[in-house]
């Protein structure tokens, strides 16, 4: 039983590390072009809405494998601000384990 809650948790791992790179890759291309991040933002709110709607529904239907507490989404909602608390950047203050780059 354990040892299968070790799996799951190093498969998620596994997915969040993937995601992670695979999104801060196409940050990296976006930044630089006003079109291409105009683009990266409204498609990420997009995603971020559809993620949460799929994710709702499966903890729902009791098939989470995470205990995930707040939603971005509804934090998104019920805030004031938009832009300061859209679903990225509720995201973006969750992550845990990036480390900041120092300069030389």
């Amino acid at each position: 039983m354990i040892e299968m809650s070790k799996r799951m948790l190093l498969s998620i791992t596994k997915r969040y590390k993937y995601l992670c790179s695979k999104f801060v890759k196409l940050v990296a291309l976006a930044f630089e072009v006003e079109e291409a991040y105009e683009m990266l933002e409204k498609d990420a709110h997009d995603l971020a809405l559809k993620v949460e709607e799929i994710r709702s529904r499966c903890m729902n239907m009791g098939e989470s494998n995470v205990d995930i507490q707040a939603s971005p989404v509804e934090a998104t909602e019920k805030s004031e601000s938009a832009k300061e608390n859209s679903p990225i950047e509720v995201l973006a203050k969750r992550v845990r384990g990036l480390k900041k780059k120092e300069r030389s």
